[in-house]
């Protein structure tokens, strides 16, 4: 059995996990919640926190949250979390091919953390696609569903292809 231990923020863990060295808490991964659109959209920051979290701390890396939309648009009637060019990393278009370029990129991020400690990435919410329905079954909507990994009609998205 190994243990997790999740920090919300790629900028702000170093700060989080150098808190805990004192009371010598036992865990083998670290785990990072990275959304571009709540945190730095500099991938290169990304990079160095993740580098620094496994040189420091000497434990595997793990980004067990991450998501990136495929559209702009929306298929229902709730306000999406990401609905605006400035929440996006501008080499990363809200598109198909930007949403697999994105989990392209995490995935070479990941695979140069130092001394193999990078574990990989969970997709936050790949099938929270908006359906109708009656009040038992659905909410009428989801305010992630150009993040999923399934589009509008859903159809899988090319992003599917980063699994591999």
């Amino acid at each position: 059995t190994q243990i997790i231990l999740h920090h919300s923020s790629v900028e702000n863990a170093r700060y989080y996990f150098a808190e805990l060295q004192p009371f010598s808490v036992d865990f083998d991964v670290i785990g990072l919640s990275y959304y571009p659109q709540f945190q730095t959209k500099n991938l290169t920051v990304v990079q160095h926190s993740l580098d620094y979290l496994a040189e420091t701390f000497g434990k595997k890396i793990m980004v067990v949250e991450t998501a990136y939309p495929f559209t702009l648009g929306y298929d229902d009637n709730l306000t999406n979390f990401i609905g605006d060019n400035s929440q996006l990393i501008p080499e990363f278009p809200a598109t198909p091919s930007g949403q697999k370029a994105f989990l392209k990129k995490m995935t070479q991020i990941i695979r140069n953390i130092p001394d193999g400690k990078g574990f990989g990435w969970i997709y936050w919410a790949p099938d929270w696609v908006a359906f109708p329905g009656n009040e038992n079954t659905s909410t009428g909507g989801s305010s992630w569903e150009n993040q999923t990994l399934w589009d509008f009609d859903h159809n899988p998205l090319p992003a599917i292809d980063a699994f591999n």
